[in-house]
C-alpha cells in the first residue's frame, strides 16, 4: 500500500494537467498553423500549455508531494512529515491553517517545472515523430508513436528535474515559521550548496522509470483516439 500512497491527489493533478497540456498545445498549433517541424513556435505553445496546467492542478500537486514523503516508518522518514489520513484529510488541514493559498504553496516553482516540462515534452514528441517517419521512412503507427514517446519522457525528465526538486521541497517545508526555504531562488542555492549540482538531479532516474511508461500510454492512447476521431468524422 506503501507504494500507492497518494494515488487519489495523483490521478486528479493527471487528469487536470493532462487536459490542459494537450488542449492548449495543439489548439496552439492548430491556430497558428505550426508543424511537426515548427520546433521554437512548438516549444512556445508547450510552455504556455505547461503554465495552464499548473495554474489548474497545483493543488493535486500540493497534496500528492505531501501524502507520498509521508511514512509511518520513522527509519524512512525524510524530510517534513504531514500526519494526513487522507486526501480530503490533508486538504482540509491545509486550508484550515493556511488559507486556499496553501494549495498554490510553491506555484512559482511548479509554473517553472511545469513550463520546461510541457515546453521540452510536446515539441519532441512532434519532433521525434516527424524524424522518425519523414526521414527514415517508418509507418505512423503505434511503434513510431512508442520510441517518440519515449524519446519525450527523456528530453521532458531533464529539462525539468531541478524544477521538480524545488517544487516538492517547496511544497513539502513546514508552514510559518519553520520554513527553510523562502522561494525557489533561495531553495536552488541551498540546495547547491549543500549537495552541489548534482543534488538537482537527485531522484532523476526514478522520475523517469514514472515517466516513461505513462509518456508511452498517454501518446499511445492519444494517437488511437485521434485517429479513430478522425476516421468517424470522414465516414459521418
Amino acid at each position: 500500500a506503501g507504494l500507492y500512497r497518494g494515488l487519489p491527489p495523483a490521478i486528479l493533478f493527471q487528469m487536470s494537467g493532462n487536459f490542459f497540456r494537450f488542449g492548449v498545445y495543439h489548439w496552439g498549433k492548430g491556430f497558428s498553423g505550426a508543424e511537426n517541424d515548427s520546433y521554437l513556435r512548438n516549444i512556445g505553445f508547450g510552455m504556455l500549455s505547461g503554465l495552464s496546467a499548473a495554474a489548474a492542478c497545483c493543488p493535486f500537486f500540493v497534496l500528492k508531494t505531501q501524502l507520498q514523503i509521508q511514512t509511518s516508518a520513522a527509519e524512512f522518514a525524510t524530510g517534513h512529515q504531514h500526519q494526513h489520513s487522507s486526501l480530503l484529510a490533508a486538504a482540509r488541514h491545509t486550508i484550515q491553517n493556511e488559507g486556499f493559498r496553501g494549495l498554490y504553496r510553491g506555484i512559482d516553482a511548479f509554473m517553472l517545472r511545469t513550463m520546461m516540462l510541457v515546453g521540452a515534452q510536446m515539441p519532441s514528441y512532434d519532433a521525434a515523430k516527424h524524424a522518425l517517419t519523414e526521414r527514415l521512412q517508418m509507418t505512423n503507427g503505434p511503434g513510431v508513436h512508442f520510441i517518440s514517446s519515449a524519446i519525450a519522457a527523456g528530453c521532458a525528465c531533464v529539462c525539468m528535474q531541478p524544477f521538480d526538486l524545488v517544487a516538492c521541497r517547496l511544497m513539502n517545508q513546514p508552514a510559518g515559521k519553520n520554513q527553510l526555504y523562502s522561494g525557489p531562488v533561495d531553495c536552488f542555492s541551498k540546495t547547491i550548496k549543500a549537495e552541489g549540482l548534482g543534488g538537482l538531479y537527485k531522484g532523476v532516474t526514478a522520475n523517469y522509470f514514472r515517466m516513461g511508461p505513462q509518456y508511452i500510454l498517454t501518446f499511445v492512447f492519444f494517437e488511437q483516439l485521434k485517429g479513430a476521431m478522425q476516421r468517424f468524422r470522414h465516414t459521418s
